[in-house]
């Protein structure tokens, strides 16, 4: 007898454990299918809302106009399809635990051509307010009513018209957003004439929304002469706040230290130095936001007060330029556009110039460079400057009329001083007091003059005629007579007194040959030489 019962209890445990090791039987079912539209060769629609009704859930059809509700536990349930320009429709299904219940749609046009947008209202966990729009697209006046609304959201306006082509905006409101704790949903049908159209709910449960504000910048920083720096504040919250600033550094005022920041809103804050000029030491501290109940800090330091020194002014070398001979391109053409270019009588062109750059003009003696132009004609002022190296006795820069020579004419004089043949008399030769011996040879040297006329005085005028020497004035003298008519300019050349040669340039290297119509001040004529020696 005990050997029976062993067996019996043996196939009894064998026929456990087999059983266990079977898949386990799926308890759930899936609902799918396809909406289609009746009067149009069952297309599909796409967009289309289907909702399972006890269940709250809803599905979307895709292009195909297909849908699908997965893990749905076996009972009969009720399906409605809405979409714009369609009738809504309910289905029964029922669903066995392991099987798809297959529940397709055709819908029918619309009596009335209305759009609904959007069908489903998502309010997530803190949006307390959602709106749908109803859009008129027949030619007369339609009726709505709203029905079957859940019991935690409120509707406005529930009922109304919508004129011809026109729109009305519905607000859907959660009641006491913040009581609800769980997941609702539910639908309400949109009634006009004999249509209606499903507009879907969801609430998920509340959440308090985080108070958030961006400070830019988190840091101010003033240097040594800086008065005022601002900084904002940006509010990424739904609802207004108000804030209050306190600073821990007496020498600063803020405004506005309070005051409200709107919903999603912005507020530029400034701070200043009361008085810059008495921080006589550097300064830390912090300025304390209070905000929604957060509190926010931004660090401030502050230079002791230096004045900012602006820089001088660069003094201008252009002044009332109107020619200008540099001859790096191997001619003596007039680089300033006004064309008074030159024409070589000989010379050659060298590399060896003031600051190493460009070219330069060697002449022999009686080599000149003839300007068939007089740029200086009825100026009341004028200024002529160059670069010269190893030169001697004779002509710089004349201007000529026939025989006749006029103011600025610039010459090394027989006494080896710079000098200006300032009218057309023989003695007409005024002499800087600096001997130009100790530049003669070996180094490249600006010489400038100076002309400014003062007064009308017989056939010509009174003026002052000034030397300089490598930027610096040496000399300046008054002269009457002073003369400037003309018709050409040499550089270099043959100074005529009637039928008698006065004097020829020398052999020289020259460059940089400048001609103003205005007088140089002494701050110019230093900038030039310290401009192109460089």
């Amino acid at each position: 007898m005990k050997k029976y019962l062993f067996l019996l209890l043996g196939i009894i445990a064998l026929t456990l454990v087999i059983s266990c090791n079977k898949d386990e039987v799926d308890m759930s079912g899936t609902i799918s299918g396809y909406v289609t539209d009746y009067t149009n060769a069952n297309t599909p629609i796409a967009g289309a809302t289907v909702t399972l009704n006890v269940k709250g859930l809803t599905k979307t059809t895709g292009s195909d106009g297909r849908f699908e509700f997965k893990g749905i536990e076996p009972g009969t349930y009720t399906l409605q399809v809405s979409a714009n320009h369609f009738q809504a429709t309910t289905k029964q299904v029922t669903v066995y635990a392991g099987q798809t219940a297959n529940c397709d749609f055709q819908l029918s046009a619309g009596a009335v051509s209305v759009d609904i947008s959007p069908i489903t209202l998502n309010f997530g966990n803190t949006t307390e307010q959602l709106s749908f729009t109803i859009t008129n697209n027949s030619t007369g006046t339609l009726t709505y009513t709203i029905s079957n609304i859940p019991n935690f959201v409120q509707v406005s306006p529930s009922t109304g018209s919508v004129a011809a082509r026109g729109k009305q905006a519905v607000t859907v409101s959660v009641i006491n957003r913040a009581s609800i704790t769980s997941a609702r949903n539910g639908q309400m049908t949109v009634n006009i004439g004999s249509d209606s159209y499903t507009i879907s709910v969801n609430v998920e449960p509340y959440q308090a929304e985080a108070i958030n504000v961006d400070i830019t910048p988190q840091s101010l920083s003033f240097d040594k002469d800086t008065e005022q720096l601002k900084f904002t504040m940006a509010s990424n919250y739904s609802k207004d706040l108000n804030y209050t600033i306190n600073s821990n550094l007496d020498i600063l005022t803020v405004s506005p230290d309070n005051g409200t920041l709107s919903a999603h809103g912005k507020a530029e804050i400034s701070v200043t130095i009361k008085d810059r000029k008495n921080v006589t030491t550097d300064r830390n501290g912090s300025l304390t936001i209070s905000i929604g109940g957060n509190t926010y800090v931004v660090n401030v330091s502050v230079d002791k007060y230096e004045e900012n020194v602006t820089p001088p002014t660069p003094i201008s070398t252009n002044r009332g330029l109107l020619a200008f001979y540099s001859f790096d391109d191997n001619n003596a053409d007039d680089i300033t556009g006004n064309r008074y270019h030159g024409a070589l009588n000989g010379g050659s062109f060298i590399t060896d110039t003031p600051n190493g750059k460009g070219k330069a003009l060697s002449l022999k003696a009686k080599e000149y460079v003839s300007i068939g132009f007089n740029p200086l004609s009825d100026k009341s002022a004028q200024t002529v400057s160059m670069w010269i190296k190893d030169f001697n006795v004779g002509t710089l820069l004349k201007l000529q009329n026939d025989r006749n020579v006029y103011t600025p004419t610039f010459l090394i004089s027989d006494n080896m001083r710079l000098s200006c043949y300032y009218n057309y008399t023989k003695s007409s030769i005024c002499e800087a007091n600096t001997n130009m011996v100790s530049y003669q040879e070996g180094m490249w040297t600006m010489v400038t003059l100076v002309v400014s006329k003062t007064g009308l005085n017989g056939d010509g005028a009174t003026g002052n005629l000034t030397f300089y020497v490598n930027g610096r004035r040496i000399d300046s003298v008054q002269k009457a007579s002073i003369a400037s008519q003309g018709t050409s300019m040499t550089i270099g050349g043959l100074i005529m007194y009637g039928s008698q040669e006065l004097y020829w340039n020398s052999a020289m290297k020259v460059d940089n040959v400048r001609i103003h119509g205005v007088a140089l001040t002494d701050d110019e004529v230093d900038a030039i030489y310290n401009a192109e020696k460089q």
